[in-house]
């Protein structure tokens, strides 16, 4: 009643001692990771009212990547083909987005550099977003039809675990989802 997660009656044996340290850290790594996914899940609901209350394609965009950095707490980029315009547009926290309109050419090569999506180094990236280099990405396309098609990176912190990305990216599939229904409806 006064907040103890547990106790043990002396004389404790070694075993019993560490087998209840265990499950109490246990509990706690479930605890913390519940709250996380609570936490995103409304910041998730978040981002999909902002992109789905967009009324041009710009601000569509823009509520994409500023969304997407703000949902995953880190450096956003998306790149592709929207109403027939290149765009390359990116976001870090705190910090708004920067859009720039390209041809379909630089689209199509910023395309083929996240191939191996590891690293993206490319002149049009390090306009749009200080971090021109990604050593870890999330990527999910954006879009559904041939013509209107890109692709959302996240970076991920090197110190990620393996568990926040695979959190991470359910989080992130749902979000391109809400986003290809918004860039639909433009």
């Amino acid at each position: 009643r006064r907040g103890a997660d547990g106790y043990l009656i002396e004389p404790v044996e070694r075993e019993e001692l560490l087998a209840s340290v265990e499950a109490l850290l246990r509990g706690f790594a479930a605890h913390r990771t519940a709250l996380r996914l609570k936490r995103r899940l409304r910041l998730l609901n978040d981002a999909t009212q902002a992109v789905n209350e967009a009324a041009t394609l710009d601000q569509l965009v823009g509520a994409i990547v500023n969304q997407a950095s703000a949902l995953f707490e880190t450096t956003a980029l998306i790149v592709g083909v929207f109403n027939g315009q290149g765009i390359v547009a990116g976001a870090t926290p705190g910090e708004g987005y920067r859009f720039d309109v390209v041809s379909a050419a630089t689209v199509e090569g910023l395309r083929r550099s996240i191939g191996d999506r590891r690293t993206i180094i490319a002149g049009i990236v390090a306009e749009v977003t200080p971090v021109a280099v990604f050593d870890e990405l999330l990527v999910a396309e954006v879009g559904e039809s041939g013509e209107d098609r890109g692709v959302l990176l996240i970076e991920m912190p090197e110190d990620a675990d393996a568990t926040l990305g695979d959190e991470s990216m359910v989080v992130l599939k749902q979000f391109a989802r809400a986003a290809s229904t918004a860039l639909r409806t433009m």
